[in-house]
């Protein structure tokens, strides 16, 4: 018989880490393939949601305050909402505040079942998130079956993934854990899971897959070469084994993405300088029009924001564009500050940056790998919040980071170097 505490701490992670990237297919595919007005994927995960949420409340944990506060305050918003407002729907704002929670309720289940969840199962889970949602894109790119990523227009396919941004985001987040598996188990899996990953990054087309996934593969690299690390013994021949594997990958990845970005203008136009520094190549008049709406805003406004649904539609009002369809200034700091403002929105934007600074003293402490990887998580997930957005509202960036802040939060310094070296041996 299968013991229940069993059966949650070693399926639900299964479940809620690979099954989110393998339902966000499905879901694309029905919606966009078969058109059909049904979507699994918030089933899926609204399940996920309503299962864990009684976690956050369980053990008391920043997690915990941070819940009941943004309850808190998202009851005070709405009521300012649908006084002041012009546009207000209450089931859209609870749509998108559960978007919000979910990394944190996902985070609050694994703390609650710190000390029985087995921590390489975990990050195994993760490295089969990246290597389905990986293999999904190179499957799609071989035998050009899927969507194409930007159209007719330019390079890259996102298989039947519905969010490219999302799902590059992700897929960096997986490339780093399966890099780590990879250096510290050593097992031939791993380097297949890394190199299907690498390609699908590159292959989905977006400006962060792209660079992203070789800028990740230079920075542990020169990692490996500037710091001892406490976590990672290789032997001469695997060095050298290592070294001749990480050069492949980076020529190899670097040639492909060279002759991407010289034979495609558009993406050409996504790397110039203008681009880069968040130019009209970067969210062009989606984040003016974001920027503009909170910079018109009154007191009130300031301090509470407008609410999702109504920032969403003022932005496609500026844009003069089909005002019954709803856009962001996909800027996760402009989204975030006009719909929820300073308190609520600055709240949500604020705790990511907490834990990058915690991972970064940890990794200072702890001076191993595994602590080097998850401070580049959190660089990689606060950077693409900031420039690119689609990193805190998204349910499956969620999925895989929630990893990262559970290993941030379930932190001990009484065991050094990391309580996670239990679970290797």
């Amino acid at each position: 018989m299968i013991n229940k505490k069993t059966l949650i701490t070693e399926w639900f992670p299964l479940f809620i880490i690979p099954g989110s990237i393998f339902f966000d297919l499905l879901n694309g595919y029905i919606q966009i393939v078969l058109n059909k007005d049904f979507s699994i994927g918030v089933l899926y995960r609204g399940i996920i949601f309503l299962v864990l949420f009684p976690f956050v409340l369980k053990k008391r944990s920043i997690l915990t305050y941070f819940g009941v506060f943004i309850i808190f305050l998202f009851v005070i918003s709405n009521f300012f909402w649908l006084i002041t407002q012009k546009f207000y729907d209450f089931a859209f704002e609870i749509k998108m505040i559960s978007r919000s929670l979910y990394l944190y309720v996902i985070s609050s289940f694994l703390l609650y079942y710190r000390n029985s969840i087995n921590e390489l199962k975990l990050l195994n889970c993760v490295s089969l998130f990246g290597a389905i949602g990986g293999g999904a894109i190179v499957f799609s790119f071989i035998f050009g079956i899927g969507l194409d990523t930007y159209g007719d227009y330019s390079f890259g396919i996102k298989s039947f993934f519905p969010a490219q941004n999302d799902t590059s985001l992700s897929l960096l987040l997986s490339l780093l854990i399966v890099i780590y598996l990879l250096l510290t188990q050593k097992k031939l899996v791993f380097y297949f899971y890394s190199i299907v990953i690498t390609a699908g990054c590159i292959f989905l087309g977006t400006r962060a897959g792209i660079a992203g996934s070789i800028l990740i593969w230079a920075v542990i690299f020169v990692g490996i070469i500037f710091f001892r690390f406490k976590d990672l013994n290789l032997s001469r021949i695997s060095k050298n084994l290592m070294f001749f594997f990480v050069f492949g990958v980076l020529t190899v990845g670097g040639f492909f993405i060279y002759k991407i970005i010289t034979e495609n203008q558009y993406i050409l136009n996504k790397f110039t300088l203008e681009a880069l520094l968040g130019g009209r190549h970067s969210r062009g008049w989606l984040a003016e029009a974001g920027l503009k709406i909170i910079s018109d805003s009154d007191f009130g406004e300031f301090f509470f924001g407008h609410g999702k649904f109504a920032f969403s539609k003022e932005i496609n009002y500026l844009g003069e564009i089909n005002f019954n369809e709803l856009s962001y200034a996909e800027i996760d700091f402009l989204d975030y500050i006009g719909s929820y403002g300073i308190i609520l929105g600055g709240f949500f934007l604020m705790l990511p940056f907490v834990f990058f600074l915690k991972s970064k003293l940890m990794f200072f402490k702890t001076k191993t790998l595994f602590y080097f990887v998850l401070l580049i998580g959190f660089v990689v997930y606060v950077g693409h919040s900031f420039y690119a957005g689609h990193a805190l509202n998204s349910p499956i960036v969620s999925s895989v980071f929630s990893v990262f802040v559970f290993f941030v939060l379930k932190y001990d310094p009484q065991k050094m170097p990391f309580s996670y070296e239990s679970s290797i041996d």
